[in-house]
């Protein structure tokens, strides 16, 4: 598998979780602890590590009552100092300039008490709906393309979500807006009314939308909308 295929894969599997757990944290934890990968929620204000799934607390040799007694500090003390100093805040920025639609993706050394050494490991991250938190993806590099494997075959149950990510996440924030008005009956009239744009613009929307997704009718549509929870 090729470094683009393992960053398509990580960040299709992010946006699979936070999808299907409608924005709930507890849900999203629930998917987290089947997946033989380190996936974490984060706050997006100075990234304290707030839950870790089951498979990135054995990396790690930790659990979650040693990740809530030391808070903050937790980071301080299994981080690398070099990425404490440089990658950390980095990564803070990055996370508050970017809206829910959009990934950040770094290298990042953590102390293992298990292995008694630092793990190097390949992070996939994202700004989640839910206010102030952030979900990865953190995989070891030596078995990360084991992992990714492991994960799409858990995933592969929802066929329709795994072939059609792509297609759905090329859609702008306007273009969702117009799906969304789309499915719910909306005409084109009060759908331009709605989001304060002409017929014209309503109508480019409307096509692009259906080129996007491959969908030749209305019932196309509401496939994603079903599938997707929006």
């Amino acid at each position: 598998m090729t470094e683009k295929e393992q960053l398509e894969h990580q960040q299709q599997s992010l946006w699979i979780m936070e999808q299907m757990g409608k924005g709930d944290e507890d849900i999203i934890m629930e998917m987290m602890d089947h997946l033989p990968a380190s996936v974490h929620i984060n706050r997006l204000d100075n990234l304290q590590l707030l839950k870790l799934s089951r498979q990135g607390c054995s990396y790690l040799g930790t659990d979650q009552s040693e990740i809530t007694e030391l808070g903050e500090n937790f980071l301080i003390q299994k981080l690398h100092p070099e990425d404490l100093a440089y990658n950390l805040p980095m990564v803070q920025n990055a996370l508050q300039s970017m809206n829910a639609d959009q990934y950040y993706s770094f290298f990042q050394k953590i102390w293992s008490e298990e292995k008694k050494d630092y793990l190097r490991v390949f992070t996939n991250t994202k700004p989640l709906l839910i206010k102030n938190r952030s979900l990865s993806i953190s995989m070891p590099l030596d078995f990360m393309d084991a992992n990714i494997r492991s994960i799409n075959r858990i995933l592969d149950d929802n066929l329709f979500l795994r072939k059609n990510w792509g297609k759905f996440n090329a859609l702008t924030l306007r273009e969702r807006q117009v799906f969304n008005l789309i499915v719910q009956g909306a005409e084109r009239k009060d759908i331009a009314a709605q989001l304060f744009i002409s017929l014209e613009t309503v109508k480019q929307h409307r096509k692009n939308i259906y080129k996007k997704l491959d969908a030749k009718n209305l019932l196309d549509l509401l496939k994603y909308h079903q599938a997707f929870n929006i």
